[in-house]
């Protein structure tokens, strides 16, 4: 590098880094991206050095060289910003219709399972009185034998029997309506 130039440059920069940096800081808000972008524009003029020789009036020339740098690093900034918005918007998007599908699914099993259990309680009322108490008290209710036992009057082998052929015969109802052993089995636990 010229001796001349050499000196020239260290003089802008030991004059101007400080000015630079300010008006970096300005435009970025951010001090490390300042620092950044003030040794950027020094690096570039030091391999650079012949842009100086036609400038007349250095410190507008710095505010002009800066403030392009800065906007150039915001744009970047904007463009890096506008591609992170633009990936959460899909994902958003994306998670919005997993949800209205998950959603319109749930809906679906919902209507499902309350048409069964509207079938079921048909098919319960289709029962002999002690056959539908006992298997409301045990599967609907959760209740257990001796609870059966305490509510009904029934003694430990009537419960048993009307829990067994009650079970029978609501397979039976229940086949008729076009319910496979599956459907059956899945809510009587069999």
């Amino acid at each position: 590098m010229n001796p001349i130039l050499h000196e020239k440059f260290v003089d802008i920069y030991t004059n101007y880094k400080h000015l630079v940096l300010f008006v970096c800081y300005k435009y970025l808000k951010d001090k490390e991206k300042s620092q950044d972008v003030t040794s950027d524009i020094f690096r570039e003029l030091l391999e650079h050095p012949e842009r100086l020789n036609n400038v007349k009036n250095i410190r507008n020339w710095l505010f002009t060289i800066t403030k392009n740098k800065c906007f150039k690093e915001l744009k970047g900034i904007q463009s890096e910003q506008s591609k992170v918005t633009e990936y959460f918007e899909y994902q958003t998007n994306s998670l919005w219709q997993d949800v209205e599908i998950n959603f319109t699914i749930v809906k679906e099993q919902l209507h499902m399972q309350q048409h069964l259990i509207d079938v079921l309680h048909a098919a319960l009322k289709k029962l002999k009185h002690n056959h539908r108490v006992c298997l409301t008290m045990y599967y609907l209710e959760n209740k257990n034998y001796q609870e059966i036992m305490d509510a009904t009057n029934y003694n430990f082998r009537q419960v048993d029997n009307f829990l067994y052929y009650g079970k029978q015969r609501l397979r039976k109802i229940l086949g008729k309506e076009g319910w496979n052993g599956d459907e059956f089995n899945k809510i009587f636990n069999v």
